[in-house]
């Protein structure tokens, strides 16, 4: 029997057994009332020897900048909240500020989707025994189920239709891969890129910007200073992949004339210039993947970790 059974077959609202399971301690609920829901939860294995086994809430983890008004970070978590659901939990959206997390302190959850490098890194160093699902986020030394898009197969796909569409000299310009231990994106992007190049047998024109990602002076004074070594060059490149939709929107503003491919769909505010070619993720569909690795993981603790790639879509725009 899950929460609401349990309240139905007492007769009691499914508040009182939520701040049972939540607290066995709680003063809202009378003595008597409070006894028997606590016995219909052991009977039901919702708790241990030492208390109660599950809070029936998941956390959903990101950093400071990434609130629920980013596009991604809502759609990822709709669609956590649509798959939790299902199974009679709530979510906790919390952001990493670096400092402790109140739903580890508290114990306020079973299990984590976490989409951040520094609230990961806390709670391994904090030793943390709760499951944990990493979201578009990835740790290669620790056996963690991850979330991610598919981006060599999203890249791969890419670097085919533009040479089915007649371009010959893909560059692709892209940030350093190695910016953050707690990401492969970058870095699985740039592989993907020469993959193609080395099995096509052309060279790679590609270009690391070492900025963070944005759209601030430097980037356009960086940008187009390589605009303009790539005009000089005997055999410029006629399409670009830029590895992300920020990075695409520039050089679509820069250099209109050439054709310019976005390896993501996640774009900064007020800056949503169209791009020809783009590959775009699904957030809603990566986010109930990790409610549903979550639930497995929280039920099932001793199996098998595994990283799930998410199907990315190219989408071809008029311009």
């Amino acid at each position: 029997m899950n929460q609401r059974e349990i309240a139905k077959a007492l007769g009691v609202s499914q508040v009182a057994v939520s701040l049972v399971l939540r607290n066995p301690l709680t003063t809202r609920v009378s003595a008597e009332k409070k006894a028997k829901i606590t016995a219909a939860l052991r009977e039901n294995g919702f708790c241990n020897g030492s208390g109660m086994k599950r809070v029936w809430a998941a956390g959903f983890i990101t950093d400071p900048l990434q609130s629920r008004r980013d596009a991604f970070i809502h759609e990822a978590v709709c669609g956590a909240e649509e798959e939790f659901s299902s199974s009679f939990y709530n979510v906790i959206f919390e952001c990493f500020r670096s400092r402790e997390l109140t739903v580890f302190k508290n114990r306020q959850v079973d299990g984590l989707i976490v989409r951040s490098g520094q609230a990961l890194e806390f709670l391994l160093n904090s030793k943390c025994s709760l499951p944990l699902v990493l979201l578009n986020c990835a740790h290669p030394g620790a056996p963690l189920d991850t979330v991610m898009p598919d981006n060599r197969g999203g890249i791969l796909t890419l670097c085919r239709h533009l040479t089915e569409r007649g371009f010959r000299r893909i560059g692709f310009i892209g940030a350093d891969p190695a910016y953050s231990p707690y990401s492969c994106n970058y870095a699985e992007r740039l592989n993907a890129y020469l993959e193609f190049c080395r099995d096509a047998g052309t060279p790679p024109i590609w270009h690391s910007c070492g900025l963070p990602v944005g759209d601030t002076p430097e980037h356009r004074k960086e940008f187009s200073g390589l605009l303009a070594a790539w005009k000089k060059d005997p055999r410029p490149p006629d399409a670009v992949i830029a590895v992300n939709y920020p990075y695409a929107a520039l050089l679509r503003e820069l250099a209109p004339e050439l054709a310019a491919a976005a390896g993501d769909n996640k774009k900064l505010p007020g800056r949503e210039m169209r791009v020809p070619f783009v590959l775009e993720q699904d957030p809603r569909a990566m986010g109930a993947f990790a409610a549903e690795l979550l639930l497995r993981r929280i039920a099932d603790p001793k199996r098998r970790h595994v990283r799930l790639d998410c199907e990315v879509a190219l989408k071809c725009f008029q311009v």
